[in-house]
This record gives C-alpha cells, structure tokens and sequence, in this order.
C-alpha cells in the first residue's frame, strides 16, 4: 500500500471518528446515554483518534523523506557520474 493510500485511508477513518463522536455526544446531550458509558466511549474515540494521528504524521515524514532521497541536489546529478567518482574523492590526478 502507499504512502498516498494509507494516508487517504486513515483520512477517512478520521472522519468516521469525528462523526461517531457528534453523534454520540448528541445521544448524551438528548440523555440517550448515561454518562459513564459516554466518558469510556469519548475515551475510545480520542485514543483511536490520537493513534491515526500520530501514524498519519509518520507516513506524512516518510512520504517526504522518500520525496528529498530521490532528487539530487541541483545542479550536480550532471557533474557526478561513475568515472568522475574517484576524481570527488582524491582530487583530480
């Protein structure tokens, strides 16, 4: 799975979280819930919530590491090639 994909997917779980969390909150305010189960439900949520955060931030980093590896500095992927490798090294002859 990518980095794209799984950032879409926790996205998503994200959302679904925010939307269980408004709708659990109005079933407490209507006294639809008592509130023991709220607090422990609320809990829940924000734990799942914070673990999607802090693996959306991962794949975030590791999307952007990926990106900075594959991209030489400019202007010099022309000057580096295999036989000017020993001339960077030591010096020209």
């Amino acid at each position: 799975m990518s980095a794209c994909s799984i950032e879409s997917a926790v996205d998503k779980e994200l959302a679904s979280i925010k939307s269980q969390r408004e709708r659990f909150l109005k079933l407490f305010e209507g006294n639809g819930v008592d509130d023991d189960l709220f607090f422990e439900r609320l809990g829940e949520l924000k734990d799942r919530q914070d673990r999607l955060l802090s693996r959306r931030n991962e794949v975030e980093r590791q999307l952007e590491d990926s990106m900075t590896e594959s991209v030489p500095p400019p202007g010099t992927s022309h000057f580096v090639t295999p036989k000017s490798l020993p001339y960077l090294w030591y010096g020209s002859p």
